[in-house]
């Protein structure tokens, strides 16, 4: 993934919707972040719920994840944050599945 820099983010295509997500830049020191639907057993589910975030090398508490939208067929990111989003720099990270793409439908 390359970041753009917007808030309006580039539209991240998975062909299913996304449960659970790593994230690293690579272009810049950057932290390692988990976003995961679930994680917080006060959300109700319903559509493009909040996921939580976690930090995986600091100590910092992971919170509500505002910066993106899941969609039944991808992710957008909705944050000029560098972690996720800087203009040009680039990311690696592994997208799971909500449901498996034999039983995925659009919602």
């Amino acid at each position: 993934m390359e970041g753009n820099g917007n808030a309006n983010g580039a539209f991240i295509s998975t062909d299913f919707a996304p449960l659970a997500m790593y994230a690293k830049g690579w272009d810049a020191v950057r932290n390692h972040h988990i976003h995961a639907k679930g994680m917080d057993p006060a959300n109700n589910p319903g559509f493009n719920e909040q996921s939580r975030t976690a930090v995986l090398n600091t100590n910092e508490v992971g919170g509500n994840n505002a910066n993106r939208d899941d969609l039944a067929n991808g992710f957008k990111w909705r944050s000029t944050n560098g972690a996720y989003n800087a203009n040009n720099d680039h990311y690696c990270g592994w997208i799971y599945a909500e449901v498996a793409s034999k039983f995925a439908r659009g919602r």
